[in-house]
């Protein structure tokens, strides 16, 4: 093989990972709308597949550590003997091929994670700047043009495959925050300036705490060189108050969403975070602390706050088996470890959050070169950051693509971390 025919294979490898990822990230949703699915479960299993066969090209063989495996042991016996035991749950026919889909999930995150973790640094940093870029005009073009066909008349506020804005941002958010870590400061700019007026023309205020997270991360106090990064920070910080302060029905707007009170409140978004919050705290004291058991949720007796949705929607319940964020989810279901799964995700979160900022703290005024050996790490680490939001505020269930980013991302710095560990040994 000649060198022009080993660039052509390369071109050609890199533009089938751009097509794996935008599968993964859109046709869930656009199955979900096209089939009138009740969720986007199915259209990304069905994504996983073809992506999972791809990659069976690759990789043939993938080892899973043994603490990953008894994690997953443990789990499995936690929900298939103690709550069924103790709780005296009896699981229907869907929990069961819920739990298949999870297994077969739980394989292909180490499977995504081999791939990343022998993919070059290029091609990782090539593939981050074509998705945000990918997103973010699909973001405009879903706002300026609303498209009538595959079921997307009924959804008011689609944007395009995606069925509402907080989908659309469990997707792009954590892509947006992975490229900002990379890019020049220029770019780092405009995709800011791009998340923000994202949040604020689709009133979405999941969009708005990335860009929190961000901006959290970014402002640095004791640095060397400070003029530059504080001048940096202090624009980002500006944008982000000026558009707050002057759009008076987006401010509005995030008042409603951040109001978590039953009394007079209106706004939809808000309550269903809510009830996931009543649904987590029942759960807990009727099992005992067991849960309610796998895909398990919304079968409990409804909530105060079930109630005043199932009144404003005309009796038509809202989000119940997906509790709003996965935090209330895990809890509700898993009961006690629901609350450990819970903890350790929020302490990877800080682990990861702190990174970054040691990171954005030496590496503030230099590009990360393609070849640097972080690169990899910056994506795993805002990924597992960018989780944050689909974990606390926003989630559509345990089957989306944030929750294979967060695994693929803990698992690969963990073994990263290993990795530095024994080659300090061998010296």
């Amino acid at each position: 093989m000649d060198i022009r025919d080993a660039e052509l294979m390369k071109a050609s490898m890199f533009y089938i990972n751009v097509a794996c990822f935008l599968l993964l990230a859109l046709w869930p949703s656009f199955f979900s709308i096209y089939s009138s699915a009740s969720s986007t479960t199915s259209g990304l299993l069905a994504a996983t597949v073809i992506v999972f066969l791809i990659l069976l090209r690759y990789d043939k063989f993938v080892k899973i550590p043994v603490n990953w495996a008894i994690i997953l042991i443990g789990m499995l016996l936690w929900i298939l003997l103690i709550i069924p035991g103790v709780g005296g749950v009896q699981y229907p026919l869907k929990s069961y091929l819920s739990l298949l889909i999870a297994i077969f999930l739980w394989f292909f995150v180490f499977f995504i994670e081999t791939w990343f973790e022998k993919c070059d640094n290029h091609t990782c940093y090539r593939l981050m700047q074509r998705a945000w870029i990918i997103l973010a005009v699909i973001g405009w073009l879903g706002f300026f043009f609303k498209i009538r066909l595959f079921g997307y008349a009924k959804i008011p506020r689609s944007i395009f495959p995606f069925s509402e804005p907080s989908h659309f941002a469990i997707v792009a958010g954590p892509i947006y925050m992975a490229a900002f870590f990379l890019t020049s400061n220029k770019t780092k700019l405009f995709i800011l300036i791009n998340i923000v007026f994202q949040a604020m023309l689709f009133h979405n205020l999941s969009l708005f705490v990335y860009a929190v997270l961000i901006a959290l991360i970014a402002c640095q106090i004791r640095m060397r060189k400070t003029l530059i990064p504080i001048l940096f920070t202090g624009l980002i910080l500006s944008i982000l108050v000026g558009v707050f302060i002057e759009n008076p029905v987006y401010m509005q707007y995030c008042a409603n969403r951040l109001t978590l009170s039953s009394k007079d409140n209106k706004n939809l978004t808000s309550l269903v975070v809510l009830q996931g919050i009543y649904a987590a705290r029942d759960s807990l004291i009727d099992t005992g602390g067991v849960g309610l058991g796998f895909q398990m949720l919304g079968t409990e007796k409804p909530n105060k706050i079930t109630k005043i949705i199932t009144t404003i929607m005309n009796g038509i319940e809202l989000s119940r088996p997906e509790g709003g964020f996965i935090a209330a989810k895990l809890i509700a279901e898993l009961g006690v470890v629901g609350i450990l799964l819970t903890g350790f995700a929020f302490m990877a979160m800080l682990r990861s959050f702190f990174w970054l900022r040691q990171y954005w703290r030496m590496h503030m005024q230099v590009i990360l070169k393609r070849s640097n050996s972080q690169l990899k790490l910056v994506i795993a680490h805002s990924l597992i950051v960018g989780f944050f939001v689909e974990m606390f505020l926003r989630g559509i269930g345990y089957f989306s693509l944030g929750v294979i980013f967060f695994i693929f991302s803990l698992l690969y710095v963990r073994r990263y971390n290993q990795s530095v560990i024994n080659d300090k040994a061998e010296r």
